[in-house]
């Protein structure tokens, strides 16, 4: 309960009769409280709420001119905690012992908003003459999911009162009712053996067993039981037996037959044809039932099937009709097919037709025009075949048809016949029906359809001659049609247009279509498409192949070179002054040019690494120079001076000079790689002749009186280590016992220690020019 409390508005100007009050439940729809409260209170109670729930509530008043509005909506409140409402149901005692007892029952799912004290109390009262004792004992348990108890050290050849009480920290709750036991014998605690069942036919079961083992059985067997029920409902049957209107199923209902002691097998009798049954027994004493056997399935057998649902007749023409139906709601076995009869009698003509289809439809065609047919349709099971279900349909217009169209006119093209008509103010029309009559046909149905449109309303329609027969004469009909049926048939005008329209012969036709339009033209066109395909497939796999030959042969170009020791990898990055670049296409020239040794011409492409190169800033220039240092740089011919500038030497950037070209070659990939990597690490030098030493330095001039004020030269850049083709050319050099010129970088001066006439370039001088 709640109490609410409100101060009251303006009467106006009329005493109160009423208040009135709403309540909502959890956020839910308003309800009236159906007692009226007395317009002098202020306060009020409501009762009979739901405990630990959720409300809100509102008034109006009334008076004798009428109601007034309702309130503001109170605040949420929620009703205390109370103990449970409900008894636990569907008890179960079972002595198990002469002197115990287990107790089952089912749990209760409200607990009224405590559930963490929640459990169950178990009371047992003796029952003598006088009555049932008033001294009950109890046992309780915790939990609100426990669902058994077993109750030992009773008194023997007594009988029992059990009631199980629900409770929760708030109170008890209503007790279930009185289960009455007897105490002194025990229940069987083995299940019956060898069970057995046999489906007789499609409604009868027989089910066979043998009686627990002896030393199970705690006394003497009374009987036993037979469970059984409905083990799946099948689908056609839900509705029927299982679904209620709310759509939820219930559990399947349980059935029991009980027979006694002397009896070890029974018939089951009113099964449900072709369903499965589950089945288990127990055997009972004075003490009660024992355990359960395992469920056992079996199946019913097949049965001729139910009738089938209702007829229905739609697209409903001139001479065809279509009939379907429902399956039957008790097939009673796996369907075979249905038997479809139709059947006409008028005057003098009569015909019945019988087929066996799978489908719950049928498609008839070929019907006359404005007859009525009965059809009659049955089910097939492998038992036989069901009941017939009898409908009868007429063809031709039914009721709530469109109306027909209006001015029908048929001409004649070369291939074609065209149709044009007008529509009736009606709606909605879904499509139209065109039927011909082929006048060149005797004892034939007279009107055939030859063309069906369902793209709703039109005027117009082209018939093409290809789906009618040659050299015959027709004459058309049009009929508007809905979802009802199809109109009166409308015919072409005999004024206006052609009534007959004469097809040509195939010649003649096939001469009046376009080549397009020719079978021949069509398969041409087909050819040309996959030849066309295959040659762009062709070459875009030619193509693929050519680009992946060329990233080979570009990949293996550059691991060979790399594999030989040109240094690619260091000098990629390196862009070099266009001297140093001309000699190397020179030095490349060279050994195309050398064919005659391995060794030599793995020097000379060896020769083509740059060398180490100094700074700019750490070389100085001097014109001061001694007369003997003029004369053996005029004699080295190394260098030329033109004016003001200082170019290398002609000979280095071409095969022609002052020697020949033989002795060009020869000292090229001796001498020249030699200077190169002389003097970059001397650890290969070591041991060697010190022919260095002995040679003459010299020191690059310059025609300027004053030495160029730079700053301190940078620290050079640690030297390559030594090369393997390094030390061939300086065995090379050493065999041949010729001196080779060297250089070093002496506090920013370069000092050239080269013989007359040597053709060694200095080093990193190109680069710096």
């Amino acid at each position: 309960q709640v109490t609410i409390s409100w101060t009251p508005g303006r009467d106006g100007f009329a005493p109160l009769r009423y208040y009135t009050a709403q309540i909502s439940s959890q956020g839910g729809h308003w309800w009236t409280y159906p007692t009226k409260i007395d317009p002098t209170l202020r306060v009020y109670t409501i009762t009979n709420l739901k405990p630990f729930t959720t409300y809100q509530f509102r008034i109006k008043a009334t008076n004798d001119i009428g109601d007034s509005g309702w309130s503001l909506e109170s605040p949420l409140t929620r009703t205390l905690p109370a103990p449970p409402d409900k008894a636990p149901i569907n008890v179960i005692v079972s002595p198990y012992t002469p002197t115990s007892v287990a107790v089952k029952w089912a749990e209760i799912h409200d607990w009224n908003g405590d559930d963490s004290g929640a459990g169950y109390k178990v009371q047992y009262c003796i029952i003598s003459q006088q009555g049932v004792s008033s001294n009950c004992p109890s046992s309780s348990v915790r939990g609100k999911n426990v669902t058994s108890i077993s109750i030992e050290n009773l008194e023997r050849d007594q009988h029992y009162e059990i009631k199980v009480i629900a409770y929760n920290s708030q109170g008890d709750g209503p007790t279930s009712k009185a289960k009455v036991v007897y105490v002194g014998e025990a229940v069987p605690t083995g299940e019956p053996l060898n069970i057995t069942t046999t489906a007789l036919s499609s409604s009868e079961v027989k089910v066979t067993w043998s009686a627990p083992d002896r030393n199970k059985q705690n006394g003497q067997i009374m009987g036993y039981k037979i469970f059984y029920w409905q083990q799946t409902e099948p689908h056609h049957r839900f509705n029927e037996l299982g679904a209620h209107k709310n759509g939820y199923y219930e559990q399947p209902r349980e059935m029991m037959e009980i027979v006694p002691d002397t009896t070890e097998s029974f018939i089951l009798l009113d099964l449900i044809k072709w369903s499965n049954y589950s089945i288990q027994l127990s055997a009972f004493n004075p003490a009660g039932d024992g355990p359960r056997s395992r469920a056992i399935v079996v199946q019913t057998k097949e049965d001729t099937p139910g009738e089938v649902g209702a007829l229905v007749f739609d697209e409903i023409t001139m001479s065809q009709v279509k009939v379907s139906w429902k399956p039957p709601q008790e097939p009673n076995g796996v369907l075979l097919g249905y038997y479809v009869t139709y059947e006409t009698l008028i005057n003098d003509f009569s015909k019945q037709v019988k087929q066996k289809i799978n489908d719950s439809y049928l498609v008839v065609n070929g019907l006359r025009e404005r007859v009525m047919y009965t059809f009659k349709i049955r089910a097939e099971t492998s038992a036989g075949v069901g009941p017939e279900t009898i409908g009868n349909v007429t063809t031709g217009p039914q009721p709530g048809s469109p109306p027909p169209p209006t001015d029908v006119i048929s001409t004649q093209t070369l291939t074609s016949v065209k149709l044009k008509w007008k529509n009736p103010e009606y709606r909605p029309i879904t499509g139209y029906l065109i039927e011909a009559n082929n006048l060149n046909i005797k004892g034939a149905l007279e009107w055939q359809p030859v063309s069906q449109i369902k793209n709703g309303r039109q005027e117009r329609y082209e018939l093409s001659f290809t789906h009618l027969a040659p050299s015959s004469q027709y004459t058309f009909r049009v009929m508007s049609m809905n979802d009802r049926g199809i109109s009166e048939p409308a015919y072409p005008d005999k004024v206006i247009g052609s009534v007959v329209i004469q097809t040509p012969s195939h010649l003649e036709l096939r001469a009046r279509m376009p080549y397009y339009r020719e079978s021949w033209f069509v398969i041409l066109c087909a050819c040309l498409s996959v030849v066309i395909t295959i040659m762009v497939i062709a070459v875009l796999c030619v193509k693929n192949k050519t680009n992946k030959y060329k990233q080979e042969i570009i990949k293996g170009s550059q691991d060979r070179l790399s594999e030989v020791g040109f240094g690619l990898d260091d000098n990629m990055d390196t862009h070099y002054p266009t001297g140093f670049e001309m000699r190397q296409q020179t030095s490349m020239n060279t050994i195309q040019r050398r064919s005659n040794g391995t060794l030599s011409t793995v020097a000379s492409m060896a020769a083509t690494k740059c060398p180490p190169r100094p700074s700019p800033g750490s070389i100085t220039y001097s014109d001061e120079e001694e007369e003997d240092d003029d004369d053996d740089i005029k004699g080295a011919g190394l260098y030329e001076s033109s004016g003001e500038s200082l170019t290398e030497k002609p000979s280095e950037m071409s095969s022609s000079g002052p020697e020949s070209e033989s002795e060009h070659d020869d000292m090229s990939a001796a001498n020249h790689f030699v200077n190169h990597y002389a003097n970059v690490n001397d650890t290969l030098r070591k041991g060697q002749p010190s022919w260095k030493r002995h040679a003459k330095q010299y020191v690059v001039p310059t025609h300027h009186r004053h030495s160029m004020p730079l700053r301190d030269p940078p620290a050079l850049p640690a030297p390559p280590p030594p090369s393997y083709l390094a030390a061939i050319a300086i065995n090379a050099s050493e065999d041949s016992e010729l001196d080779s010129p060297s250089v070093n970088l002496n506090g920013g001066r370069i000092i050239v220690n080269n013989m007359a006439g040597s053709r060694a370039p200095l080093p990193g001088f190109s680069s710096f020019v």
